[in-house]
């Protein structure tokens, strides 16, 4: 068996030369970056239709862009905890939302503080609070929610006051002040998005939810008319985090300038935007609610696109052999 990097081919020859080193590591910093809930085609664009992210798309340019990423599954917590541990649904336990992540798997987070970096997340939502066993191996977390979503319970959990996210305005502004914070030489943060989710047009105090839509339609409203809403409101949402996720990644680069920086930007899950009557996600594997844009940024590797079919399971090992780290087997996938 063999650990494997999602870009081991390309990765593995450079990093050979890093695993192992000691006391006089060198400087560096890598963040993984989750944009909840964003299709690729949100973030590429198709032939008909240019994405919502023009400055994500733009900076995309100078990094490594992957045309096939799929994510581990169509809901949040189990895909999260998969990113966070390198593992399959039914290897770390967290197979639907509301059940936690078991302190008996080794997070990411946890590997890189027992190396000595400085770990630290600011997240959007509820499903990914401290509840859920997401902060292992944090120093900070960041799980302060500012809106509430409505209808009382998830999951048969409870947020704190109601409060069950925050917009990309409120994420970034702390995940701006947690780097400005940060003082260790080695770094690793995870910050995570929420704005594609549903309330659809919550970048602009709107609050139409799936069911709500769904009940239009019930009630004698055009479906066409309702997803065609539906649609519109999801790509102003998606292009109010372009904005905001840009003001953290111009951060970063001037950063990078005098502090060695490997990001990597991904989705948990896509959207069903009345592909096939559905609207949301978490209820099957289409291509519109598991197929995520993925990009690293990372001095170590050439600019381009690849097409090779790769998925969130790898991202773990990947941000480790990044940082030099040797996988011990705990966090990451293994293949033949």
């Amino acid at each position: 068996m063999v650990r494997t990097a999602l870009l081991r081919r390309i990765l593995l020859p450079a990093l050979a030369l890093l695993v192992g080193c000691g006391a006089d590591d060198p400087p560096l910093r890598l963040v993984l970056i989750s944009l909840d809930t964003l299709r690729h085609d949100a973030f590429a664009g198709t032939p008909k239709q240019p994405g919502a992210m023009p400055l994500l798309l733009a900076r995309a340019e100078q990094g490594t862009r992957f045309a096939r990423f799929y994510a581990a599954t169509s809901t949040t917590q189990p895909t999260h905890a998969s990113l966070l541990t390198g593992l399959h649904p039914w290897q770390h336990g967290v197979t639907r939302n509301g059940e936690v992540l078991a302190a008996d798997f080794e997070t990411l987070a946890e590997r890189f503080a027992d190396t000595g970096f400085e770990t630290h997340a600011v997240v959007a939502s509820y499903p990914l609070a401290s509840d859920f066993g997401f902060a292992q191996g944090f120093a900070s977390y960041d799980d302060d929610f500012t809106l509430t979503l409505g209808g009382g319970a998830w999951e048969g959990h409870q947020p704190d006051g109601g409060r069950f996210f925050s917009g990309a305005g409120t994420v970034t502004d702390r995940a701006l002040a947690t780097l400005a914070r940060a003082r260790g030489a080695r770094q690793f943060f995870f910050f995570h998005y929420f704005d594609p989710h549903s309330p659809y047009g919550s970048s602009e105090g709107g609050r139409l939810m799936e069911r709500d839509a769904a009940e239009r339609v019930r009630a004698g409203e055009p479906e066409a008319q309702v997803v065609a809403e539906v649609r519109e409101r999801y790509r102003r949402d998606v292009a109010y985090l372009d904005a905001h996720l840009d003001r953290l990644l111009a951060r970063l680069a001037r950063d990078a300038r005098e502090l060695p920086t490997h990001v990597v930007v991904t989705s948990d899950h896509g959207e069903s935007l009345g592909e096939g009557g559905a609207l949301g996600h978490g209820y099957g594997l289409a291509d519109v609610e598991i197929r995520v844009p993925t990009v690293v940024f990372s001095p170590d590797l050439p600019a381009g696109l690849r097409r090779e079919p790769v998925g969130s399971v790898d991202l773990a090992t990947t941000l480790l052999a990044l940082a030099g780290i040797e996988d011990r087997g705990q966090v990451g996938r293994e293949d033949d």
